[in-house]
């Protein structure tokens, strides 16, 4: 995974190519760290930061290293399949009407993620 300072410098760059000069940010799940990261080293660039879901300290609160390899792999081979469904709402795994929505969910945002990153910088 990107670490958070080229995510950080992927965010510069496309407000860069927008032309905003300041943006508010909104830091959701793991994307809280780096948009602290970027309001702190930025802040003439931050015109707000808003923090959802976030957590300081990932491998205590979310999921230890071994849990977390696991994962990723899940993520890697079954994503828009909505098997990492469990991880996120496991209250609803039973619910077939929104896991088939969960599946969908993954396939739009890994097709977002595939345009987002096939575009030339």
């Amino acid at each position: 995974m990107p670490s958070l300072e080229t995510r950080m410098d992927d965010v510069r760059a496309v407000m860069d190519a927008a032309g905003s000069g300041r943006a508010a940010l909104l830091g959701a799940s793991e994307g809280a760290p780096m948009a602290m990261l970027f309001a702190a080293t930025y802040p003439e660039r931050t015109r707000a930061l808003v923090l959802y879901g976030g957590y300081a300290h990932f491998y205590k609160w979310v999921m230890p290293p071994e849990r977390l390899d696991a994962f990723i792999e899940t993520a890697e081979t079954a994503w828009g399949t909505g098997a990492t469904l469990p991880h996120f709402a496991p209250g609803r795994v039973e619910d077939s009407r929104f896991a088939t929505w969960w599946g969908r969910f993954e396939r739009l945002e890994r097709d977002e993620f595939r345009l987002a990153h096939s575009r030339p910088r």
